[in-house]
């Protein structure tokens, strides 16, 4: 369940974004929640160090931060925090997933067509993190 390789090419299936903390706790064993505001409903879940939000009790986005989960694997690749965007590039390539490159001023955002994105430090080009929102 939640498996990067997936996730990169087909974004979120498991769930479906607006899924309450309770329909989604019940799918998943050995987990952890961490409130952010307890009134609006908002708190992380972190399952396999994959961070889940949520927002007015509801999944809003789910992130593959490599600082946290450190090594993951993309079509048999390894992917680490030192994956340059060319290298990433090549591997999305092979698995026939269409993106756009746009820049802001800290990072280069690829996004897949199913809306995941991708991001890489500006300076460095190196992999940070993945992810997919509902809004």
């Amino acid at each position: 369940m939640l498996n990067f390789n997936d996730f990169i090419q087909n974004g979120l299936t498991e769930f479906q974004f607006g899924d309450s903390i309770d329909n989604i706790s019940k799918k998943l064993q050995h987990y952890q929640i961490c409130p952010i505001d307890n009134d609006a409903g908002s708190f992380a879940l972190f399952y396999n160090q994959i961070e889940l939000l949520f927002d007015h009790h509801q999944l809003w986005l789910i992130q593959y931060e490599i600082d946290r989960i450190q090594n993951l694997t993309l079509n048999q690749h390894p992917i680490h925090k030192k994956t340059p965007i060319q290298q990433f590039k090549k591997h999305l390539n092979e698995l026939q997933i269409g993106l756009t490159e746009t820049k802001d001023f800290q990072q280069i955002i690829l996004t897949t067509n199913h809306q995941v994105k991708l991001y890489f430090d500006l300076n460095s080009e190196y992999f940070l993190t993945a992810q997919q929102s509902w809004y």
